[in-house]
Order: structure tokens, then C-alpha cells, then sequence
């Protein structure tokens, strides 16, 4: 098959571009789709333009943000729909004035012309072009852009990032939203058995998979203590993608492995054969327990109101504050619907690391009685006591309290109250409760004054809990088997410990 070559740039047309656009250059991007079909587009080359002296971030809608919007759906009996917009993000309007000299790629009686630019397909600004044009709060323009959605892509949502979404009906009646995560934990197990069974097949049985394990981990077991041989480099990178299988298992909440994927995640930069044995230890009990669900319950939470009581705050170092109450964002929009109570329970293990003394963090957030967030981290300071990793702890947590009821009052929905805040280390909420308490350790007054300052302010009040009853430990300690672990895994996710 012979195909004829475009003329020489000697004899093409020379078609001028009109006053004030500049030229550019693009490529073609190729992809092999999961369904295995092939889609081409050709994009401008925004990577070789200079960087714009403006923002041109648009934000992508968060994990925790999602879960925030069914619950609320849910407490203000409103409907919820997800539809499939067609190629909006490509097809956004361009604010820059571009062109392009046509190659072959564009057909042979189109080489050399000159061809105007009105898409941002693959410029640096579409996701601020599309955001502008869109009609978006916060954008200077005033009506909506329709766009053209897929056919037969309306409707109530069933799929979110790998969790099956559907509505559920407690006990007490109330209709919920509950995001399980059952079908892609059961697919991303069976992957691990066939990588298995085929290097068993060759000859390596190394590796295997637990017919039943109770729990994650061993409970006994230190990564950081192993000293089995390191892992080959393509067993490295497979127990890379393990660990990034896992991590994105706990963002469908799957908060039960949590700390166990923290834990193993330290190890990414030298893994070893006995790493890899934990890893695959933990596919084991999602194996034996696949069937959970996340439920989105709205329905408000039971608070001790006595427990929680506002102290006097007027002879601390905040009483000479003449409006002591929090402040709230001068442009925020008027508050609709039913609103939120927001509760979080915090723990820290100290120097849970045995090479560095490092403490571990956990802790959970709750709006009303749907859970929306969780984290598991070490902590970057190696604390003396107790009392300063909790320290650390509770300020993190703080922290997120702070952009959490941001964010409500942003989207336009009320926060009620204060969030509440259960702690398991009295000497640590004690200081950040009364307000006549002495700070005894200088390297904790940033944590401090930031904590008390809220508690002042009536951004939260913390309350003790007793450890059996702080479910954060579920983010700090390896959990055996038995009724404490059943009972906080029961309270977080549904369904986990039935047939599995």
C-alpha cells in the first residue's frame, strides 16, 4: 500500500494568522483503555509553554467530601443523581489566543494551512477555563454552560472509585447511603492468588496465601525489627503495588487495615521477604473478610451535655478577648437544611517504633453518625512521654477539625455546636480543658495554646474516654483477636463479620 507524501514547504499555501495569536505545537496521546479499547486525541503541548503568572488550579472534589454530601442528602431527604459529562474537561474554552500549522496528521489537503485554536486541549488552563465558563460559584460569570451529557448517564449513583454505592434502611428506619467495597476487595484478592498460583506453577512457593487469618497482621510482628533477606527488585515493585492496593482499599473504608497499611507503607524504600509475608498476610484476611460496608448514618449522635460543659474562661490567658467565640468566614453563604454535629475519638502510641521512637497517631471523624474521615500516621517528633504524643495527636486532629467546619459553612451547611472530642489520656485533656492548668513542658506550648485557644472559643471540648471504649485504637495499636477489636470494627463498618 503506497500513500502519497505531503508537498514539499516550498510549495504549500502560505495562510497567515490573524493579529495577536501565537503559534504552537501539540501531539497525539495514544491509550489502551481497561475494556481494551484504543482512543486517540490529539492535545496542544502545554508542557513547553511558560508557566502562567496566575492560578490555575481547579480543586478536585475530595473522598471525605463525598461521603459529607450523601449524608447530608440523606438527613435532608434529598435525592441524589450522578450523570457522565461529556468531554468538558478537553472541550473547555480556551482564554488564550492560539494557532497551529497543520500537519499530515490533519489530512493532506490540510498541510500547511493554519488552523485557530478554541479548545484547551492540553493547555495549562482548561481546568480554570472550565471553571470560569461553567458559571461556577466564585466565577465572575453569571449563567450556567449546558453541557451534553451521555445518554442514559442519569440517574441514582451506583459505582463510586471501586465502592458499590446503594441505599440502605437501618434498624431505627432511617434511610441511608452505604458505600460497599466487597466486590473490588474480592477482585483485587483473587489477582493476588492468580500472580501467586502462576509463580507456584513456575517452580516459586515462597509465597502463599493463608487459607483463613483473623486478623491483619500478627500481632507481635515489628517491620521495623525484620531482618529476613531483601526482596528481588521485581518483587520490590510487586510489593509496591500491593501496598498501593491497600491504600486505596482503606480510602473505601476499609478502616480495619489501616494501621496495618501505615505500617507496611514505612517499608516501601527497602522491602524484605518478610514484608512481603505480612502483605500477603493481610489479602488473607480480606479474603475471609470481603463483606463490609461503610454506612453513611445521619442521625444525630448521643452527646453528654454535662460531660461537655463549657468552662469559665474569662481568668485565663484569654479573657482579655472581648469576643471570645470562633470566627467564622466573613463570605460565607447563608446555611441550608438540617445541620451537622461533628465528633471525632483520638489516640496515640508512644513510641510505638521501636528504631526511632517514633509515635503513632490515629484518629476518627464523624459527622453526626456517619464516619467521613480517618487517618494513621507516625509522627515526625520522637516525644519523651505520653503526654506529648497525645499532645500531638489531639492538635492533628484539631487541625482537621478546623478545615472540616470550614468547609461546612462554606458549602452552605450549618455546623451545630462544637465538635466533641473523646480522648483516652486524662492528663493530657485536662490540660486542655481547664482553663486555670499550667503548661509543665515548653516543647508542647505551640500544641498548647492552639488546643486550649479552640476549647476557649467553643471550637470543641474534649471529654475522657476510657480505651476500651476509644475506637481510635484501632489506628494506634495492633488489635488481637478478640471481643475489644470486634467491637470497634463492628462499630465502623458493616456487615464485616457476617457471611464471609
Amino acid at each position: 500500500v503506497t500513500r502519497p507524501f505531503p508537498p514539499p514547504e516550498e510549495e504549500r499555501p502560505r495562510v497567515l494568522a490573524p493579529p495577536g495569536y501565537s503559534k504552537v505545537t501539540g501531539h497525539l496521546v495514544w491509550d489502551v483503555k481497561m475494556d481494551f479499547t484504543c482512543k486517540a486525541r490529539w492535545v496542544l503541548d502545554g508542557h513547553k509553554t511558560p508557566d502562567p503568572l496566575y492560578s490555575q488550579y481547579a480543586g478536585v472534589v475530595s473522598r471525605e467530601s463525598v461521603r459529607i454530601a450523601f449524608t447530608y442528602a440523606a438527613l435532608n431527604k434529598l435525592d441524589v443523581f450522578a450523570a457522565d459529562i461529556r468531554n468538558a474537561y478537553l472541550q473547555a474554552p480556551s482564554s488564550k489566543k492560539d494557532y497551529i500549522i497543520c500537519g499530515p496528521e490533519f489530512g493532506l489537503e490540510n498541510v500547511g494551512k493554519v488552523a485557530l485554536i478554541h479548545r484547551a486541549l492540553g493547555l495549562q488552563e482548561p481546568s480554570q477555563s472550565l471553571y470560569a465558563s461553567s458559571g461556577l460559584p466564585g466565577s465572575p460569570k453569571g449563567t450556567w454552560e449546558v453541557f451534553e451529557l451521555k445518554e442514559e448517564s442519569i440517574g441514582p449513583p451506583k459505582i463510586y472509585l471501586g465502592s458499590n454505592v446503594q441505599k440502605v434502611e437501618l434498624d431505627t428506619g432511617v434511610q441511608c447511603w452505604a458505600f460497599g467495597s466487597s466486590q473490588y476487595v474480592q477482585a483485587a484478592v483473587m489477582n493476588v492468588e492468580r500472580y501467586l498460583n502462576d509463580r507456584c506453577k513456575a517452580g516459586d512457593e515462597r509465597f502463599k496465601l493463608k487459607p483463613k487469618a483473623m486478623t491483619p497482621m500478627q500481632t507481635s510482628y515489628r517491620p521495623e525489627l525484620d531482618v529476613s533477606p531483601e526482596l528481588e527488585p521485581s518483587d520490590a515493585s510487586y510489593y509496591q503495588l500491593l501496598i498501593g492496593v491497600l491504600q486505596w482499599i482503606v480510602e473505601l473504608g476499609r478502616v480495619d487495615i489501616c494501621l496495618e497499611c501505615s505500617l507496611m507503607s514505612s517499608q516501601l524504600a527497602m522491602p524484605r521477604i518478610g514484608h512481603l509475608h505480612q502483605v500477603l498476610n493481610i489479602f488473607s484476611y480480606l479474603k475471609s473478610h470481603h463483606n463490609a460496608e461503610l454506612v453513611l448514618d445521619p442521625t444525630f449522635p448521643v452527646i453528654d451535655a454535662a460531660g461537655f460543659e463549657r468552662k469559665d474562661w474569662s481568668t485565663s490567658k484569654f479573657g482579655h478577648i472581648d469576643n471570645l467565640k470562633e470566627e467564622l468566614p466573613p463570605n460565607q453563604p447563608e446555611p441550608k437544611g438540617i445541620g451537622f454535629v461533628t465528633t471525632a475519638k483520638v489516640d496515640a502510641d508512644h513510641a510505638s517504633d521501636t528504631t526511632t521512637r517514633r509515635s503513632q497517631t490515629g484518629f476518627f471523624v464523624w459527622v453526626n453518625g456517619a464516619l467521613v474521615y480517618w487517618m494513621a500516621k507516625k509522627q515526625t517528633a520522637v516525644e519523651s512521654s505520653s503526654f506529648g504524643s497525645e499532645f500531638c495527636a489531639m492538635k492533628l486532629c484539631c487541625e482537621y477539625l478546623c478545615g472540616l467546619r470550614y468547609k461546612l459553612r462554606m458549602t452552605g451547611i450549618p455546623v451545630l455546636g462544637p465538635s466533641f472530642i473523646y480522648g483516652d489520656n486524662k492528663l493530657m485533656l485536662a490540660n486542655t480543658s481547664i482553663p486555670d492548668s499550667q503548661l509543665k513542658k515548653k516543647s508542647q506550648s505551640i500544641a498548647y495554646h492552639f488546643i486550649r485557644e479552640g476549647a476557649a472559643k467553643d471550637k470543641w471540648q474534649t471529654l475522657y474516654v476510657n480505651t476500651h471504649e476509644n475506637d481510635a485504637d484501632l489506628l494506634t495499636k495492633q488489635l488481637p483477636y478478640g471481643q475489644k477489636r470486634q467491637k470497634f470494627v463492628k462499630r465502623l463498618i458493616h456487615h464485616i463479620y457476617e457471611h464471609n
